[in-house]
């Protein structure tokens, strides 16, 4: 019966630990985890032409990284696909969407970055982590640069902090030149110019004129940022109105002319861009105080401070 019994417990563990003794003997041994990996990827793309379509739970595949990572802590490429999971999950859900997207760019110029909304904290942070390991323990030619492109993707939802590692810690002859996360990173990391083209090509006209706008923006040049903004006020998009709006008014603000930052802010479509920047509501108030609006700013408050308020509760 003992025997029996040790038997039956050996033929539970080797079930159970079936993946691991296949990575530890097999010669392809990352052939579980790689289509466990690409399996997920797939969902992640479904959900961009198909919204409705969820991605895959990712715990499976953390938990089988997790068990291989302890069996074989120095193989830099189990640290490379943790860190791949965790950018495919946080980053590319805001690459894809136009307005994430923008929206990183737009709340760090102005200087109110925060973490994506859905975005783990957690998980973000361990990409990064995860992702430099692997760098560091070394990974042949073609996963370095994927592993880069990674890094890149993962350190741009980070806002200015990151990106100033970003420029530190990467070369850019480590990144392919026809991919989106280069042309990113000259927008984001770097004063080239980025490739123009692409950017329409995937976002769109107007949304490339918006980030022609940030581009010249991050370089203080008031003046062209300013005509670019400028050509968005007859979009269809309140969403790119209202950014458009609130940067025209902040350039003033930048250049000192309160006044002219407040009218601009003014012509804001406050109930949708309050929904999303409930910060807004103390800037707008104070900048219609300090330049003698007092009554404008009391039925500014009045009309919006209850909505901001609950909006903060909910969240």
């Amino acid at each position: 019966m003992t025997f029996i019994a040790a038997l039956s417990g050996g033929a539970y563990w080797g079930f159970k630990n079936y993946p691991r003794l296949l990575f530890k003997f097999k010669k392809d041994k990352y052939t579980a985890i790689m289509q466990m990996m690409e399996s997920y990827e797939k969902s992640a793309q479904a959900q961009k032409t198909t919204p409705e379509n969820k991605s895959s739970d990712i715990s499976p595949i953390e938990d089988l990284l997790d068990r291989l990572i302890r069996d074989n802590p120095s193989d830099g490429y189990l640290y490379y696909l943790f860190g791949r999971l965790y950018a495919t999950e946080c980053v590319e859900p805001i690459i894809q969407d136009n307005q994430k997207f923008t929206d990183v760019l737009f709340l760090d110029y102005i200087q109110k970055h925060h973490i994506p909304e859905g975005v783990s904290v957690n998980h973000w942070e361990k990409g990064i982590s995860y992702t430099r390991k692997a760098l560091l323990l070394g990974l042949p030619e073609s996963e370095k640069e994927k592993a880069v492109v990674n890094l890149l993707k993962l350190y741009f939802i980070g806002g200015t902090p990151f990106w100033s590692s970003a420029v530190d810690y990467l070369r850019p002859e480590d990144i392919n030149k026809s991919e989106l996360t280069y042309n990113i990173y000259k927008l984001v990391f770097t004063e080239t110019v980025p490739n123009w083209e692409q950017f329409t090509k995937i976002y769109g006209e107007e949304t490339n004129v918006f980030l022609m706008g940030l581009y010249f923006l991050k370089l203080r040049n008031y003046p062209l940022a300013f005509f670019y903004f400028k050509k968005l006020l007859l979009s269809d998009s309140i969403y790119l109105r209202n950014n458009a709006y609130y940067i025209m008014g902040y350039i003033m603000g930048e250049q000192k002319d309160m006044a002219l930052k407040a009218y601009y802010h003014s012509l804001i479509d406050f109930d949708e861009f309050l929904k999303r920047n409930p910060w807004f509501l103390e800037e707008h108030n104070y900048t219609l105080r300090y330049t003698g609006q007092e009554s404008m700013a009391k039925s500014f408050l009045g009309q919006y401070e209850k909505m901001v308020l609950e909006l903060r509760d909910s969240q």
